[in-house]
């Protein structure tokens, strides 16, 4: 870490070291400003992942600048966004797929990404958002896939995770569903972490102290590797080379899964409590210890230690093995040993491909059986529930016939009685009728036709009932054919009136493309005329140029030999009636006719 991050760094430390951090260092257990403390970590934190997310106004106004120039911004200013940059670039003409993972949410942070990303233009996803790379502007086949740590989408196997920001456990990300990949045993998992920054220390502050001596045991060691932030604590290599090896790491896997003889390229940052086990020996050692008095003690008390974070930081590094044991070297002084390495080596390598091959058969058949057990307990649960259901409308259809079934008999048994009682009924009429009593008689007839005058008012009213449901029904298909017609009317006129406009605009499409085409007709010609016009000046300048040579011509030839025209004559032409030839010279003594040499 360097340049503007680093400034940002140390100001922020400077910036609270008086009125907070000092305090805290020196009267950690009378302090009660934690929420203050654990603003200004975050704060530290936000600067080792990008200086944007120190203000939320920057992070929003970069958002407005150009990806370009976000890029460039990111390269210069963060070193984990140069990482990036180093590592798409060497990755980008591969089928490579890289999870970047986020710890906790962040929109800010996964803006940045996205711009990023489309500067770079490498193809990413965004599945809480939903958000993807315009395919037109990806260059390459590297993919990016960004997610929070606790979400668990559905994407492709990744080729390696990338742990942005926070303090993640490897071993918890193992555990996730979309952190393994089918023809893996391990995907490689990669930290950015800084040198000598809070990310570095906490990973080595054990997470069963309390929140104030955690937060002061952070805070004493940043104190003590202050002046040396973000300064390698091994030998390292240049800027570029990390992503160079990162990169040729993931290109050495084949097909198949398995991967050439190359162990991982980059080295461990270096433990912190090496430099912290170092200062605090120095410290104990400039420390003299005070004359002891014979009336008081001699032992320290215990918020001594506690204050002194010198004394108190005493962490011992991991004893790492100085040499390993290389089991596959053989001594080749025998003649037939060095033939015999070579047939046994080959033999291994034959074994370890065939055994990878095994393992990813065995890992697919696995998957493929943990599908299938999935399918079948789900289609078992599934039976389950339809034989249920079915049961149970089994039962309501058995109830519903029983049901039906009593009605049925009640219903029989009251036709019956009806029809026993109008047969009984009938006979009491005609006893009735018959009867000698005349009182009775008349009694008997009029209830009969009373009787059959009521049956005759049931049978219209029910018949006028009927007519008034028929009524009724025809008035509501009426209805519903003049809301349906009223429609059509509607639909018709606003398809004439589309019609209209498509013919209006028809028309004018026409008259458009007639004015286009006379246009580009009057264009042609004037370029035509343009053309000629260009021609005739060039052939009357041509003529002029032909007239000029004419004129040179002849006033070169008047000047230097004359014309016959010009020329002055041998002899005087003279002649009756103006004879001009020769024959008619006038010579002394008349004409000779014959001229001979004597």
């Amino acid at each position: 870490m360097n340049g503007r991050q680093l400034s940002c760094y140390i100001g922020e430390l400077k910036r609270r070291e008086q009125d907070l951090l000092q305090p805290f260092l020196t009267e950690p257990e009378n302090f009660d400003r934690l929420d203050d403390l654990q603003a200004v970590l975050r704060r530290l934190r936000a600067v080792e992942t990008h200086v944007d997310l120190l203000e939320p106004l920057t992070a929003s106004s970069s958002q407005n600048t150009s990806s370009f120039d976000q890029v460039q911004w990111a390269v210069t200013n963060c070193v984990k966004f140069k990482f990036l940059s180093e590592l798409f670039d060497n990755l980008r003409d591969t089928d490579t797929h890289i999870l970047i993972v986020i710890e906790k949410e962040n929109n800010e942070l996964f803006d940045i990404l996205e711009k990023f990303c489309e500067g770079k233009r490498v193809g990413y996803k965004y599945p809480a958002r939903a958000h993807a790379s315009d395919l037109a502007k990806v260059k390459g086949a590297l993919r990016v896939t960004m997610m929070l740590l606790d979400s668990n989408p559905v994407i492709r196997p990744p080729d390696a995770i990338i742990c942005l920001d926070g303090n993640i456990d490897t071993a918890q990300i193992r555990k996730k569903r979309w952190a393994l990949h089918p023809d893996r045993s391990n995907v490689a998992i990669i930290h950015l972490v800084i040198p000598r920054t809070i990310g570095h220390i906490e990973r080595y502050v054990s997470p069963a102290l309390s929140l104030k001596r955690r937060l002061h045991t952070i805070v004493a060691s940043l104190a003590q590797v202050e002046r040396d932030i973000g300064r390698p604590m091994t030998s390292s290599p240049g800027d570029s080379e990390p992503a160079e090896h990162v990169a040729e790491f993931l290109r050495s896997f084949d097909e198949d899964g398995s991967q050439a003889h190359i162990e991982w390229p980059l080295h461990s940052i270096g433990s912190i409590k090496d430099v912290i086990e170092f200062q605090s020996e120095q410290s104990q050692m400039s420390i003299s210890s005070p004359p002891s008095n014979g009336g008081t003690s001699s032992k320290r008390p215990l918020d001594e230690e506690y204050l002194d974070s010198s004394k108190r930081m005493r962490m011992t590094p991991t004893p790492q093995a100085t040499a390993q044991v290389d089991i596959t070297h053989i001594s080749d002084s025998m003649p037939s040993t060095a033939i015999q390495v070579t047939k046994l080596q080959a033999q291994l390598e034959q074994e370890r491909k065939a055994h990878k091959q095994t393992m990813r058969l065995k890992r697919e058949f696995e998957n493929a059986l943990d599908k299938s057990r999935t399918q079948l307990e789900d289609l078992q649960k599934r039976h389950k529930v339809i034989l249920a259901e079915a049961e149970a409308e089994k039962k309501k259809a058995d109830l519903a016939v029983r049901h039906k079934q009593n009605l049925q008999d009640r219903y029989e048994k009251r036709g019956e009685d009806m029809l026993e009682l109008r047969a009984k009924l009938q006979e009491h009429e005609n006893v009735a009728v018959s009867s000698e009593d005349e009182k009775i008689a008349e009694i008997a007839r009029l209830m009969k036709e009373l009787r059959e005058v009521k049956e005759e008012a049931e049978r219209a009213e029910a018949k006028a009932a009927s007519a008034e449901n028929l009524r009724n029904y025809m008035q509501e298909q009426y209805s519903d054919a003049r809301e349906r017609a009223t429609q059509l009317n509607d639909e018709k006129i606003a398809a004439e009136s589309e019609r209209d406009a498509y013919k209006q605009q028809a028309d004018v499409t026409h008259v458009d493309l007639k004015k286009l085409h006379i246009d580009d007709s009057t264009k042609q010609v004037m370029r035509q005329v343009e053309l000629l016009r260009t021609q005739k000046k060039q052939m009357e300048k041509l003529l002029q140029q032909k007239e000029d040579e004419i004129t040179k011509m002849r006033t070169a030839k008047g000047v230097g030999m004359g014309t016959r025209a010009a020329s002055v004559p041998r002899s005087p032409r003279v002649g009756a009636g103006g004879v001009t030839s020769r024959g008619a010279s006038p010579l002394p003594g008349g004409r000779i006719s014959n001229l001979r040499n004597g």
